[in-house]
């Protein structure tokens, strides 16, 4: 097990930083447009339209539901993907997997493996903006080499996530966990040290990122903007 970084700041005692590097994960979801502050409105829609067209087509997650934001900005709406993390062989069918899914735009995407940001927050989901803010802060006393921390927060996100890992018991927020995930990587080249000790040579976020989207074959590069 890793060891936990210690935070420097106690404005947010229930939230953990870690810097670790992850493996290629795939992640399928259904698109929704979402205001920051009314995200908890969409969820009694999204959760039934996700579940139900995961047992559909016996499609076995290896997440809790989680969110991948195609893009994001905490005062306007934006796009992002509600769903869940899926084995490779289901990213791999998704070209005629997607057809049977039902209703709504459906993505399927690969998270490239490297050096992330990896945050877990316990309490209601009310705080996370905050969260969002604390990280952000965080990267840059952890010394991550000239991060566009504008661009971080308004431009894509396209390998950045949240994962709903304990959700509320009845009406009391107050114990859900949620964790954090923000993938290093853009057009400067730099290093940051992980929570483990080790130094990982990154890319760091400085521009708006390029996916390879919905089939490993395609050839096709989306920039998100």
């Amino acid at each position: 097990a890793q060891e936990k970084k210690k935070i420097k700041s106690n404005k947010m005692k229930n939230v953990t930083i870690e810097y670790v590097k992850r493996d290629t994960t795939y992640f399928l979801g259904r698109r929704y447009q979402l205001e920051y502050a009314k995200m908890a409105e969409v969820f009694p829609v999204a959760m039934p339209a996700v579940y139900g067209a995961f047992g559909k087509n016996n499609i076995a997650p290896v997440s809790s539901l989680g969110c991948r934001y195609q893009e994001f900005s905490p005062d306007k709406p934006f796009d992002a993907d509600i769903g869940m993390f899926v084995s490779k062989d289901t990213f791999d069918s998704f070209s005629t997997l997607k057809e049977s899914l039902g209703e709504g735009d459906w993505h399927c995407y690969a998270v490239p493996s490297g050096a992330f940001v990896s945050a877990e927050h316990k309490g209601s989901y009310d705080e996370l903006p905050k969260v969002w803010g604390y990280i952000l802060e965080d990267m840059t006393e952890h010394g991550i080499p000239d991060p566009d921390i504008d661009a971080i927060k308004t431009s894509s996100l396209c390998h950045s996530y949240e994962i709903y890992t304990t959700p509320p018991s009845g009406e009391d927020y107050s114990g859900c966990v949620t964790n954090i995930y923000i993938h290093i990587s853009g057009s400067k080249t730099g290093s940051v040290t992980l929570t483990n000790g080790n130094v990982e040579t990154v890319k760091v976020v400085a521009t708006a990122r390029k996916s390879s989207e919905d089939s490993p074959s395609s050839s096709k590069k989306k920039k998100l903007e």
